[in-house]
């Protein structure tokens, strides 16, 4: 990376926090009270990440369950960061292996429309965490 840009990152995060427009990279993120709206309503990239977060959450539950029915059958391992962090790497290629083969895959016009079916109707809207600070120009 240049050190023109890692300035430019510097300065953009400096600016974010002096203009008081997040206080900390999550503020607000998980709150219950935040404003939620329509699928329609959300900008392409906020679908996309709640396409992303239903597949990331039900991979990640599925993997919890298998390490608790190991855990019965007297293996007991709690789960390493590695091997999170593959069950995560490998639920977000598969979801944007299902979106980008859509129209080509019936699997994955099957698997797409599984999750999206299950959307609920109002959704707090992802947003962006301080470590990427919207453009104004």
């Amino acid at each position: 990376m240049a050190q023109k840009s890692r300035a430019a990152v510097v300065r953009e995060q400096i600016l974010a926090v002096a203009e008081g427009k997040k206080q900390t990279p999550f503020d607000r993120t998980y709150s219950s009270y935040e404003s939620t709206e329509y699928f329609s309503q959300m900008d392409e990239n906020q679908r996309h990440a709640m396409m992303l977060a239903s597949v990331v959450l039900m991979a990640v539950e599925k993997y919890n369950f298998k390490k608790r029915m190991n855990k019965w059958d007297g293996y007991s391992s709690t789960p390493k960061d590695e091997e999170m962090e593959r069950v995560i790497r490998n639920a977000i290629y598969t979801a944007l292996e299902a979106e980008s083969t859509y129209y080509d895959s019936p699997s994955s016009k099957l698997f797409v429309d599984k999750f999206v079916e299950l959307f609920p109707k109002r959704w707090t809207p992802a947003q962006r965490i301080v470590l990427l600070p919207k453009n104004e120009k």
